[in-house]
Formats: C-alpha cells, structure tokens, sequence
C-alpha cells in the first residue's frame, strides 16, 4: 500500500448503489470545506463498518443488531484499485465523541472523521440500502 488519504472531519456521507456493480456503492463524502468526492467501497466492507458503527453507536443493542448479520467475506481478488475492500471504525485516541472511518484499497488507505450526527446518519443509511443486513 502506498497512497493515503487523510480528510478529516467531514459534514456528511451518502450512501449511493452503484448503477452498473450492485457490489459496489458510492460513498458521496461533504468535507468540512463543502466540497463533495466519491469513495467507491464494496458492499462487504460496508456491511462490516455497520457492524462496527453498530457497536460504537448502540452498545446495548449490539448484540441483538449484529447476529443477524451473516460473516463478512473480504476478498481483494479482482477488486478495482480505487474500491475499499475493507472498512473500519473506531474511536478517535485524541477526542473518543469522534468516529474514524478507515478504507483499505489495494493501492492504499483513506480515513475520515464523523461527529456522533454523521455517524447515526451513515448508520442509517446503511441500513436503508444495504438490504441484506
């Protein structure tokens, strides 16, 4: 891996299907700055950072939400460069009320910071159109 990005705490993320892949969705991200730019993730990776948003959003009802959920399968074969295969989320060490949101490519990484709003929102927009979770 070679290439990273680091976009900070952004406004908002969208969740849009890919018209032609129905495996790989568009994460429309608004920066800080206003400006919009696409992250393409694969559905697997999205279906896992629900799981992990899950547990950081709603740990009482983790459990419960997550089982069911079938296991997340992370392949890199045949996975165009620009596609996250894998995403995470976790606290952020220096202020624990932020999100990081982490995508791995197979060219590199990308992270991105989401307050406690944002995060509900991409949560909920998950859920609405990763069907299957």
């Amino acid at each position: 891996m070679s290439e990273q990005a680091h976009f900070g705490l952004v406004r908002k993320i969208e969740v849009r299907e890919d018209e032609i892949n129905p495996d790989i969705f568009a994460l429309m991200v608004t920066l800080k700055t206003g400006k919009k730019i696409p992250l393409a993730a694969k559905r697997e990776a999205l279906r896992s950072v629900w799981s992990y948003l899950t547990q950081l959003l709603y740990p009482r009802a983790a459990n419960q939400l997550t089982r069911r959920m079938e296991t997340v399968v992370r392949k890199t074969e045949g996975v165009a460069p620009h596609v996250a295969y894998m995403l995470a989320a976790y606290k952020d060490t220096t202020d624990p009320s932020i999100i990081v949101i982490g995508g791995f490519t197979t060219k590199g990484m990308w992270t991105l910071k989401l307050d406690k709003e944002a995060c509900e929102d991409l949560w909920t927009a998950l859920e609405d159109n990763l069907k299957q979770i």
